[in-house]
């Protein structure tokens, strides 16, 4: 495999396990997301792609009443990170496969309830459609890849041990993101099982990815430097994650709290996107 073929991948599932934790909301503040937007999706039926720079999109538009939100307000959730992942760009949001499955991609802003649109990803090779032009423009006919063979990168091979360590992680962060996902929306009824799954599942779960991101190491002096934002980011938002546990552990919801919780939150989203950001720029020196 070609160089920029493994950074273009490694990168994809990287970009992936850094989901953030959308805001919570509670019950009494929130309508439905939409009421003031409406939606339209060109396809919901996706496909594995064989070369990820080909992969398969779909495309979510939103139309929203501007009196009632803004523009910068919506983002989006995938609650399997591994199947699909959304790229957000205002109202439209890119879905790319990649891996097969189901799962939902929500639309979020604060104060109203998510959208929830499922996207079904298939085997490309079970397809009617043949990519066969594209496989013989990206592959040659002799496709050894000596080049790549036969030099050793130093910097790139801990890129790729540091990708390792953090792929090893990644069913941690999926457990708890999933968990967060089915209970992001709360109310009077459903306080106490909200309040189980922060106490028994997500902060402890998160908490153990955070405690293995502490743990890994890099070699390199710039990865170590995009690695401590990551740390940084998660712990804020285990903080968050803490706090909102403690704000709903009692029947009557401390709102001071759940403000701080929320608070810590956005930070930590803002820190792990700044992770991202600096990571894909770190890998673009490999291509």
């Amino acid at each position: 495999m070609s160089k920029n073929r493994i950074i273009t991948a490694l990168l994809a599932f990287i970009l992936i396990s850094t989901l953030v934790f959308p805001t919570v909301t509670s019950a009494a503040k929130q309508r439905s997301l939409e009421d003031v937007c409406t939606v339209s999706v060109d396809k919901k039926d996706l496909f594995v792609a064989s070369n990820p720079e080909y992969a398969d999109r779909g495309h979510i538009d939103l139309t929203c009443d501007i009196k009632q939100i803004t523009f910068t307000d919506l983002y989006s959730t995938v609650e399997n990170p591994r199947i699909v992942k959304a790229d957000d760009f205002l109202t439209q949001f890119d879905v790319t496969a990649l891996s097969t499955g189901s799962t939902y991609v929500n639309i979020n802003a604060p104060g109203y309830t998510p959208i929830k649109i499922k996207f079904n990803v298939g085997d490309s090779s079970k397809s009617v459609t043949n990519n066969k032009d594209t496989d013989e423009d990206y592959y040659s006919e002799d496709d050894t890849y000596t080049e790549d063979q036969g030099e050793y990168d130093p910097e790139y091979g801990a890129f790729l041990f540091y990708a390792d360590q953090v792929e090893l992680l990644a069913k941690l962060e999926d457990k708890a993101i999933a968990a967060y996902n089915q209970n992001n929306y709360m109310t009077s009824s459903n306080r106490k099982k909200t309040y189980l799954a922060f106490n028994n599942t997500i902060v402890p779960t998160y908490t153990k990815f955070v405690v293995g991101l502490k743990k890994i190491k890099p070699s390199q002096t710039e990865l170590k430097k995009i690695h401590a934002t990551f740390i940084k980011g998660a712990s804020l938002q285990l903080e968050g994650l803490t706090l909102i546990k403690k704000s709903i552990s009692t029947q009557t919801i401390n709102m001071k709290t759940f403000n701080q919780a929320q608070t810590k939150l956005d930070a930590g989203r803002k820190l792990v996107k700044k992770y991202s950001a600096d990571l894909e720029a770190y890998a673009a020196t490999f291509e």
